[in-house]
C-alpha cells in the first residue's frame, strides 16, 4: 500500500470517499481526470496482477501526490485471500463511490455487494472503456452471453453477482462517464431492473487531459521506456499498427503505405509504434526503416499529452484511435486500414469523422 499525502491543508470530516478500481492505461487517465474535479478522499486501487504495469502507475502517482490520498495495491500480497481484502477496505458505513472501467470484474462486484451490506447509498460508476462503450459486447445476443454464463456465475460467485450484457451495462452503475456520451450504447443508459432508475451519462472533461497534471503523469509514465522526449518533438505522423498476425504474412500494403507517406513527410519526421503483443520487432525495422521505433510496451494513452500540436495519427479501429480522438481531439486521426473492422465500428468511427485517407501534409 502506498499512501500518499492529504490534499487538505488541515484535517476535516470528509463526506464522501471516491474508489477509483483501474486496471488499464485508459481507465488511469480517466480516474486522474475525474479525480482532479472532486472535492472528496480520493482513493486509487490498482487490480492489475501485473507487477512492473502496477508499479509504474503507482509510481506515477508520486509525480502528482495530491491527487490521491492514498493509492492501494490490491494484490500486493498474495497470501491475503481477496474477498478479504475487499471487506476490509470496503465494510464501511461512510459515503462512498466506486468507480470502475469494467463492471463485469469480480473485484468491483464484490465491492458493491460488501459496501452496499453497510451503506444502501454506495453508488457504482462506469468508466469508459473504449470502443465497447458505443457497440456493445461482441456476444451481447447470444444466448450463452445472456442467459447460461449469468446462472454460472451466480451459481459460482453469489446471488449478489449483477449480470452485464456489455461493459457498464450491470445494475451496480447508476451513472457513466463517457468520452462520446451522444454515442453511448443503449444499454448503458437503462437498468436491467424495471423498478430502478434509468442511469445517468456524463461527459468527460477532455481539456483536462491538456493540464500539466497530464504531463507531469505522462512523463512519469515513460520515464524509463527507453523514449527520449527531444525525439517526440519534430514527429508530424505516428503509425499505430494492430497485432502483426493482421499484417506479417501480407505486408505489401504498409510497403505501400509508407512509400506514400515518404512522399509526404521526412523519414525522421515518421514513428512506428508496434502492438504490445506483437513479437517480430525486426519485421517493423524492415517495413519502416529510418523511422523513430516507439516502444511497444508503452501505453498509447501515455504518449499522446506529449505528442506534437500538428501531429497525424494512424491506426486501426480499435480504442486507440478512439483515445487519440478523445485526449487529443486538435490532432488528425485517421484509418490505416478497415480490413479487421466490422460494420459498427466503421459506423462509430464514421461518426466521429475518422476515416480512410491519403495522408498528406
Amino acid at each position: 500500500m502506498i499512501d500518499c499525502r492529504s490534499k487538505y491543508s488541515h484535517p476535516r470530516q470528509l463526506l464522501m470517499t471516491n474508489y477509483f478500481f483501474v486496471s488499464s492505461p485508459l481507465h488511469f487517465f480517466i480516474a486522474c481526470n475525474l479525480a482532479m474535479q472532486r472535492e472528496a478522499q480520493n482513493k486509487l486501487i490498482l487490480i492489475s496482477k501485473n507487477r512492473s504495469h502496477t508499479d509504474k502507475l503507482a509510481g506515477a502517482t508520486k509525480a502528482v501526490p495530491d491527487l490521491y490520498d492514498e493509492v492501494i495495491d490490491l494484490y500486493s500480497d498474495s497470501s491475503v485471500n481477496l474477498k478479504n481484502r475487499l471487506a476490509q477496505i470496503f465494510s464501511i458505513t461512510s459515503p462512498l463511490t466506486i468507480f470502475t472501467g469494467n463492471d463485469r470484474r469480480f473485484e468491483f462486484q464484490h465491492a458493491m455487494h460488501i459496501a452496499r451490506a453497510s451503506n444502501a447509498d454506495v453508488k457504482g460508476v462506469y468508466m469508459d472503456d473504449g470502443v465497447i462503450s458505443y457497440i456493445g459486447h461482441k456476444s451481447i445476443n447470444k444466448i450463452a452471453h445472456r442467459y447460461i454464463d449469468p446462472f454460472l456465475k451466480k451459481l459460482a460467485k453469489g446471488l449478489w453477482w449483477k449480470n452485464s450484457l456489455t461493459t457498464g451495462a450491470s445494475d451496480w452503475i447508476s451513472e457513466a462517464h463517457l468520452a462520446f456520451p451522444e454515442l453511448a450504447h443503449p444499454l448503458l443508459k437503462k437498468k436491467l431492473n424495471k423498478k430502478l432508475k434509468n442511469k445517468s451519462i456524463h461527459q468527460i472533461d477532455s481539456s483536462l487531459f491538456s493540464s500539466e497534471t497530464f504531463t507531469k503523469l505522462a512523463t512519469s509514465l515513460i520515464m524509463d521506456s527507453t523514449i527520449n522526449l527531444a525525439s517526440l518533438k519534430p514527429l508530424k505522423l505516428l503509425i499505430s499498427l494492430p497485432h502483426e498476425a493482421a499484417y506479417k504474412e501480407k505486408p505489401e500494403y504498409l510497403r505501400r503505405f509508407f512509400a506514400s507517406a515518404t512522399a509526404s513527410f521526412e523519414k525522421n519526421e515518421i514513428a512506428i509504434k508496434g502492438h504490445p503483443r506483437s513479437i517480430d520487432d525486426q519485421l517493423l525495422s524492415d517495413l519502416f526503416p529510418e523511422t523513430l521505433v516507439i516502444n511497444k510496451h508503452v501505453g498509447f494513452e501515455f504518449l499522446l499529452p506529449l505528442l506534437p500540436e500538428d501531429i497525424t495519427i494512424v491506426g486501426d479501429a480499435s480504442t486507440t484511435l478512439l483515445s487519440a480522438k478523445w485526449l487529443r481531439p486538435e490532432l488528425t486521426t485517421q484509418l490505416l486500414t478497415t480490413d479487421n473492422a466490422d460494420e459498427d465500428t466503421l459506423d462509430l468511427f464514421s461518426k466521429l469523422d475518422i476515416h480512410l485517407e491519403q495522408i498528406t501534409k
